[in-house]
């Protein structure tokens, strides 16, 4: 029994990832075009792995800026150049930045 290549095309597959279908959703129409089972499990294991690496980018985007606004909140506090928004650039990025970056995190850990 040989082993044959399954052809995923990925153009379909970006296409169910903008329009947003569920994985039920994707199984049916590829119930429907007659696709075996072996090619369907293939092309939802394809589609499993766009989406999460859609969701990877997105949580290490949230991470990456809320690394970014806390140091800059960080320096801004360090240098004080405005000495009347101390508290705004000590507390107000920070919290900013914790909130940004969690969110990352839970994206990424989710």
């Amino acid at each position: 029994m040989q082993d044959q290549t399954i052809q995923i095309d990925e153009s379909t597959i970006q296409q169910w990832l903008s329009s947003g279908h569920s994985i039920e959703i994707v199984r049916e129409e590829l119930h429907n075009r007659g696709a075996s089972e072996r090619e369907i499990e293939e092309h939802l294991r394809a589609y499993k792995k766009a989406i999460l690496d859609k969701r990877r980018f997105n949580a290490t985007l949230l991470l990456g800026i809320g690394a970014f606004i806390g140091f800059v909140g960080c320096v801004m506090a360090m240098i004080n150049p405005f000495p009347d928004m101390y508290s705004i650039f000590l507390y107000g990025t920070t919290s900013l930045a914790a909130i940004v970056a969690f969110g990352g995190l839970y994206l990424l850990l989710e």
